[in-house]
């Protein structure tokens, strides 16, 4: 690569980098609004005539919007574990093979936006139906095309024990006229509470995967 070259790369990942950065600083982190609500994503203070369930195009639409908060919806009346993204761990890097600078960057996923809502399982336990989107942003080294990201979601008891487990690849799609792609990944588990346990001492905790090759 000429200078002009590494100095034009260093330029677009700086960039994108600075796109990651700015919506953190100003609040929009994974954070949690937990509510039902209708009409718009993030609702109202009255009690909805109907519940905007949990879906991937909810997630899609907020991870594109970078609204800052998450679509959280719990059933009136239900108990509902905790779902949260793991800390540290809300983000992935991989990088050009033999590369360990910002230039060798190939691209970075990052998990923005979480979701869930619950009901009584009809077997017992608590049924969560749970999501995540983010989006993907290539570095100096990365091209337009599908890239898979490792996602490890667990789900630990009130004592923190792990009593189940689940390893997700997420392919995303960044287009040729683009530098970013988004993705979002709905699912349904049934955690085993105890009949008279509250199902709010349990943990959903999504992270990314960082045992995968080139990915730190």
């Amino acid at each position: 690569m000429t200078g002009t070259g590494k100095h034009q790369a260093r330029c677009a990942f700086r960039v994108a980098a600075a796109i990651c950065i700015v919506p953190f600083l100003a609040g929009c982190g994974v954070s949690t609004l937990t509510s039902t609500f209708s009409g718009g994503i993030f609702g109202s203070s009255k009690q909805p005539e109907t519940q905007q369930k949990v879906s991937e195009g909810n997630l899609l639409t907020a991870a594109q919007n970078d609204a800052g908060k998450q679509v959280d919806v719990t059933t009136p009346g239900s108990d509902c574990p905790t779902l949260s993204v793991a800390p540290g761990d809300n983000n992935i890097t991989f990088t050009a093979k033999g590369g360990s600078d910002s230039l060798a960057v190939l691209h970075r996923g990052e998990i923005t936006k979480t979701a869930r809502e619950c009901s009584p399982s009809i077997n017992g336990g608590i049924s969560v139906k749970y999501g995540f989107a983010g989006r993907v942003l290539l570095g100096p080294q990365g091209k337009p095309g599908t890239v898979t990201l490792p996602v490890k979601v667990t789900v630990l008891d009130g004592g923190r024990t792990t009593i189940k487990s689940d390893q997700v690849k997420v392919p995303v799609t960044i287009t040729p006229d683009q530098t970013a792609g988004y993705f979002s990944v709905t699912r349904e588990i049934v955690v085993p509470v105890p009949a008279g346990a509250s199902a709010r001492g349990y943990k959903i905790i999504v992270a990314f995967d960082r045992r995968s090759p080139g990915a730190s």
